[in-house]
């Protein structure tokens, strides 16, 4: 074969080869353009349904307090659910409270609350009228070996100004061997007022030492 045959061959695989680069360059890009696409749209599925994780607050000074992650999301979101884990306390026993942060200050009065429970040792059923709290059930003593208080609630309209926030729940709580669950209701109608944050607290002289709260939006 001539040398310049040979030439010519070789400047012929030379220009295949450059396209068979360009092509998979091409092919790579547009690999990558589509797999960016479908992230992108499970993305965009998982942020507009379901329930959505916001964060989690645990016990700090004796109560469970939130004035931050409500605040942020309260305007993005329908509903809350508010998922509250082994909670126990220094006393034992002691009436589990939830409050409302609304204008600035955790609200203290003004709630229509009823929650029905049973508990194994009787009697049962029992029924807890409250107009400063909304009761979510009974605290374990910390030195028990035993799960304290769990429990789900769920609550609406947090951020409007036109409709009051009702909140339903159920819980269960074990206290040295007493077993006691809760169909948890209320609402604060002291006012309309936008809900920035809640607080979990105890009675009886009693403060919280372990648990802790999930917070999840619901779209």
């Amino acid at each position: 074969m001539a040398l310049t045959d040979v030439n010519s061959t070789l400047k012929n695989i030379a220009v295949a080869l450059s396209k068979i680069i360009v092509a998979t360059k091409k092919l790579g890009t547009t690999l990558a353009t589509t797999i960016a696409g479908i992230r992108s749209s499970i993305a965009t599925i998982q942020a507009t349904t379901g329930l959505i994780y916001l964060g989690t607050v645990s016990v700090s000074a004796g109560a469970i307090t939130d004035t931050t992650i409500v605040a942020a999301n309260n305007a993005k979101y329908r509903s809350f659910q508010f998922v509250f884990k082994n909670i126990q306390d220094s006393v034992g026993n002691s009436g589990l409270r939830w409050r409302w942060h609304s204008g600035g200050s955790f609200q203290t009065t003004s709630y229509n609350s009823v929650s029905t429970g049973s508990v194994s040792t009787g009697p049962s059923p029992f029924t807890s009228v409250d107009g400063t709290f909304i009761r979510l059930g009974v605290t374990e003593l910390s030195t028990n070996a035993d799960i304290g208080s769990s429990g789900v609630l769920i609550a609406s309209n947090l951020a409007s100004t036109t409709a009051y926030k009702p909140v339903t729940g159920t819980s269960f709580s074990s206290d040295g061997g007493v077993y006691t669950t809760y169909s948890i209701g209320g609402y604060w109608h002291g006012g309309l007022g936008t809900i920035d944050g809640f607080q979990i607290v105890t009675g009886g002289g009693s403060t919280l030492v372990s648990g802790s709260v999930d917070i999840y939006g619901i779209l």
